[in-house]
């Protein structure tokens, strides 16, 4: 298209080899520059402009997004909240914890282990049990009672209560004299 635009655009200085007049003797060359002149142009094809249809899949779409987006911004919201609830919390826990030492502290000042033993033992005339005193047991089973029948302990168990109640009618006696 561009060579047959510099093609008629330089046409005219071979028809009239530089010169302005016309060569009316020369015919041909008139006729050929008024058919270059009025060469009937293709016209371009006009498109046409298709006409669009609304499609109730691109509106099932639109809704689903705008349900999504909905649902993203609830939850963003729901986050904040619980995000301000669990910060509210951790401090209310660091609170708790520092008011529990506090009150450790003061609860281990209000017992005193020296003078309780001393009480203990002065006033209410008890002392440490000695190792006969203490027998310890090994048990195959775990989480169970287990009733154990030694003879020993029996006897031990026996003579204990007897010589209690050995010990209650002495009291008893002292007190009626």
């Amino acid at each position: 298209m561009a060579a047959t635009a510099a093609k008629n655009r330089y046409a005219h200085r071979s028809m009239y080899n530089g010169s302005a007049a016309y060569d009316l003797d020369r015919r041909e060359w008139y006729e050929e520059e008024q058919k270059q002149q009025h060469v009937p142009q293709p016209k371009p094809a006009v498109r046409r402009r298709e006409n669009y249809r609304f499609s109730p899949l691109s509106a099932v779409g639109a809704v689903v997004a705008a349900v999504l987006i909905v649902f993203s911004l609830l939850g963003y919201v729901n986050y904040n909240e619980l995000t301000t609830e669990t910060v509210r919390l951790e401090n209310r826990i660091e609170e708790l914890r520092e008011q529990e030492r506090k009150l450790t502290v003061k609860y281990e000042e209000t017992f005193d282990i020296t003078s309780i033993e001393t009480y203990a033992a002065n006033v209410l005339s008890m002392s440490k049990p000695d190792q006969s005193q203490i027998i310890e047991l090994g048990l195959s089973a775990k989480d169970k009672a287990v009733v154990i029948s030694d003879p020993a302990v029996k006897q031990a168990e026996a003579g204990a209560s007897f010589g209690g109640l050995v010990q209650f009618f002495g009291t008893l006696a002292a007190y009626f004299k």
